[in-house]
């Protein structure tokens, strides 16, 4: 159970991937992904780097079109928000 009422959306993030969630409710691996997308797109706006984003844009349609495992960028997400 997390409380996200002290969270913010990198720390949110942060837990729903150190508690493996998304690995026991395929649901939670989309709400992942449109979490991801949130905050690349408030970076994006805040810093006019896009090449991450699209780079995640492009990682999330080959996962979902392939069925690629995430467990690669959700660690890669993990390290960059606990670095930043």
């Amino acid at each position: 159970k997390i409380d996200i009422s002290e969270l913010n959306l990198d720390n949110f993030l942060i837990k729903i991937i150190d508690g493996n969630f998304y690995k026991k409710d395929s649901d939670i691996k989309d709400l992942i992904y449109d979490l991801i997308h949130m905050l690349y797109l408030k970076r994006t706006k805040l810093n006019q780097n896009f090449e991450d984003y699209k780079g995640y844009i492009k990682f999330v349609n080959d996962a979902k079109i392939f069925n690629l495992d995430n467990e690669n960028l959700f660690t890669k997400l993990r390290m960059k928000l606990m670095h930043e």
